[in-house]
């Protein structure tokens, strides 16, 4: 005779111990995965690990460091950092730093738009005078606009017109010529050449279609980073980070946390032996 077991009745003993098990690794199993998801940021990390990072990242803050500055002079992980910063906000440890131009009075943005157009009269680019005023590359590029609306400032140089776009006797063709040789980007050629990097991109077209591609090839082989990580395999981040840090030689591009790196041929090989030497461990 077949026992049935209907839905009000319990189960035998041996069963409900086989349910109440596997229900158990059920939970074990989900709680691990949450905690894996709350504490994306280091869960190998100690709770006294985790607390000299904050106080790290707090002391930091304190002394005026944004968090890009924070995540180069500590070397920790950008999502780390800002995880911290919002965490740090909500307890009302740190103040929200006050770096935009919002807040600024008339009499203050008077005063740095004259800073911009004397240093522009002396000749200066755009990232120049983020170098030396501190400003952010966007409230420059907004005020050196505005000048040159206005009449107060000349741009740097006559800007490329159609009828120089062919020319390569002209020198500022040549000059842009050598630049994307270097591995130049659109936007430090436009500054060198005063027009915009869109134009710059156009004239790039335009070489392109009237010589070929043959006329940007570089004398020496180089890689930026995200270049350099596709063909070894390996994440932009990372190449940037050993560079960054010194162990992979590398060229400079640009300053502050938005640097750029440019490899040539040394620098690839020993970024490989690095990728391998991490793989071995």
């Amino acid at each position: 005779m077949l026992w049935v077991a209907s839905l009000s009745e319990p189960l035998p003993g041996h069963v409900a111990k086989g349910e109440n098990r596997r229900y158990d690794r059920e939970m074990a199993r989900n709680s691990a995965t949450a905690s894996r998801r709350t504490k994306p940021h280091g869960p190998h990390l100690t709770a006294r690990q985790h607390a000299a990072r904050e106080a790290q990242i707090l002391r930091l803050r304190k002394q005026g460091c944004s968090t890009e500055e924070v995540v180069e002079k500590t070397g920790f992980r950008r999502s780390y950092v800002a995880h911290v910063v919002t965490k740090l906000l909500r307890a009302g440890k740190i103040r929200r730093r006050r770096t935009g131009t919002g807040n600024l009075t008339a009499r203050q943005h008077a005063a740095r738009e004259a800073q911009i157009m004397r240093l522009r009269k002396q000749g200066r680019s755009n990232e120049e005078i983020v170098e030396e005023t501190g400003f952010s590359p966007s409230y420059v590029s907004r005020v050196v606009a505005k000048l040159l609306q206005a009449g107060k400032i000349k741009r740097r140089s006559p800007a490329l017109t159609p009828s120089t776009w062919r020319d390569l006797d002209d020198e500022r063709v040549q000059t842009l010529i050598q630049m994307i040789k270097q591995r130049a980007t659109l936007r430090e050629i436009g500054d060198a050449l005063g027009c915009s990097h869109e134009r710059v991109r156009q004239v790039m077209c335009i070489l392109r279609e009237e010589y070929g591609e043959k006329i940007f090839a570089p004398e020496k082989p180089s890689w930026t980073t995200g270049e350099a990580a596709k063909l070894l395999g390996t994440y932009g981040s990372r190449v940037t980070a050993l560079c960054r840090k010194g162990h992979v030689p590398a060229t400079r591009r640009g300053s502050g946390p938005a640097a750029r790196y440019l490899l040539d041929r040394k620098g690839l090989e020993v970024l490989r032996a690095r990728l391998k030497q991490a793989e071995d461990r």
